[in-house]
Parts: C-alpha cells; sequence; structure tokens
C-alpha cells in the first residue's frame, strides 16, 4: 500500500491497538461502486464502528453492514450507521470469557 488512510482501534479481541488501513487505491472503485461492510464477529461494535469512521472521512457509506455472528449483548443500536434496518446478523453467540485454571 502506498500512503494509506489508517484509524485505530481497540476491540475487546486483542490486547493491543490494532490498525486498519484503506489503500488510496482502492477508494475509486469503493466510489464508483456499492459495496457492503462485513465483518465476522461483532462484539462491541468497536471495530465497525472505526472502519465507518474511516470510510465517513473519505465521504464513502457502505450500502448495507452485514456481520456472520453478534456477540454477547451486541444490538445494532451500538453500530453508528443510520439506516439500522440495513444492518444484518446471521446469528448470535454468548460473550465468549476466558477463565482461570485453578
Amino acid at each position: 500500500m502506498k500512503s494509506p488512510y489508517s484509524i485505530r482501534v481497540k476491540s475487546i479481541t486483542t490486547k493491543a491497538k490494532q490498525k486498519l488501513f484503506l489503500d488510496r487505491n482502492d477508494l475509486a472503485k469503493l466510489k464508483a461502486n456499492a459495496f457492503v461492510l462485513l465483518d465476522d464477529v461483532v462484539s462491541t461494535g468497536a471495530t465497525v464502528n472505526a472502519v465507518l469512521g474511516l470510510l465517513r472521512k473519505r465521504r464513502l457509506s457502505p450500502s448495507a453492514i452485514f456481520s456472520v455472528l453478534f456477540e454477547g449483548e451486541m444490538d445494532v443500536n451500538k453500530i453508528d450507521y443510520s439506516d439500522k434496518s440495513r444492518v444484518h446478523v446471521f446469528g448470535r453467540i454468548p460473550l465468549y470469557i476466558k477463565r482461570r485454571r485453578t
């Protein structure tokens, strides 16, 4: 990637902050076409909201948002997207909590 746009996000699934990137060369493709945002598992919505913020800075918005699974108490109201009817999820799983061995 040459001169990508980036944003930092702290997700509950990683120990450290992550940096998400959007390649400048892909901007023209995104602007010229309808696209969706797809995430595998949404736990708090932090990653999806960070990506949406990065897209908004470039005046882009997905046609819809899809997640394979919502984890725990996640609901569409935690996603910063104006049309909640275009946020889709295929299933739910309980929040995974790592337990200490005793």
